[in-house]
């Protein structure tokens, strides 16, 4: 059963767009301040920002499967859905106003009007952030397993997972599914299977960075300043972002929904088979 607890965003037409074979191979392209991205489908645009991963460049191998699978395809018969990276070069101390900031660049060039904007994770939190700080780039706002800021439990794991890969430590991943462990007791194994799998990042310090950023931001005083409709999906059993804290977006952010998965983790949002008609219907696809 999905909780929803408030309807207030305006609906938008259901758009006519021919269906378009996905199994065309994803395009690939760098914007001029570096920041690598993968497009799929030809309808209108949709923007994914990426989480925190491993590279700053377009995945390759396992990487770019899972987000072929997750993020494109599922919406590129009815949209040209974009995944963009983080910039290059992201070092120590930059915050996700400096992220923003770097992805609104990306977005101006890219296109020459507001375009909805897609966020996970880390990158709700950013997605936050750059509508907040730079309205005139986002048409929509839909982010999913995030809240306005980390809760204690997922602000602690986060900043050790950072020293982890700031460190080059094996098994950097492992904290972010510790939660997980006492109720799953394979998680502990994935998570080291992650790391080889992955492979050690190619931009440690970046993706340092950006997970320092997550740590530190707190949009909750900004949440006002978002102006274009938002739609958030929220996991009850979100052990990094508190249930609350995503309420919260819907409570302060003028147009906006929020729905709540009550048999959800954090890591299982993206995955469930509800969340991408949820978001088709938000963005207007048939």
């Amino acid at each position: 059963m999905i909780a929803r607890e408030k309807y207030r965003i305006r609906p938008v037409e259901k758009l006519d767009t021919p269906m378009t074979s996905t199994a065309t191979p994803p395009r690939a392209g760098t914007t001029s301040n570096g920041i690598a991205y993968t497009s799929l489908g030809s309808g209108p645009p949709v923007v994914w920002l990426r989480t925190a991963v491993a590279t700053d460049r377009n995945p390759t191998g396992l990487g770019r499967l899972a987000e072929e699978r997750s993020m494109l395809r599922p919406l590129a018969d009815a949209f040209t859905v974009y995944a963009l990276g983080r910039r290059p070069g992201l070092g120590k101390g930059a915050t996700m106003a400096d992220i923003a900031a770097d992805h609104a660049d990306a977005l101006r060039e890219l296109f020459d009007r507001p375009v909805p904007v897609l966020g996970l994770s880390t990158s709700g939190i950013a997605a936050q952030q750059l509508a907040a700080d730079h309205p005139g780039v986002v048409a929509r706002l839909a982010v999913m397993g995030t809240a306005c800021r980390l809760g204690p439990l997922g602000r602690e794991l986060t900043a050790a997972y950072a020293d982890n890969v700031a460190a080059g430590r094996p098994c950097a991943a492992e904290p972010v599914l510790r939660p997980t462990v006492a109720a799953r007791p394979l998680r502990l194994a994935l998570a080291r299977l992650m790391w080889l799998v992955e492979g050690a990042p190619d931009d440690p310090a970046g993706l340092a960075a950006m997970l320092r950023a997550e740590v530190a931001a707190d949009l909750f005083d900004r949440l006002p300043d978002i102006s274009a409709p938002t739609l958030v999906v929220a996991a009850k059993h979100d052990a990094f972002y508190p249930l609350d804290d995503a309420r919260a977006i819907c409570d302060r952010v003028p147009d906006s929904d929020v729905i709540v998965y009550p048999d959800c983790s954090h890591t299982a949002v993206l995955r469930d088979p509800r969340l991408m008609p949820a978001l088709r219907g938000f963005l207007g696809a048939a």
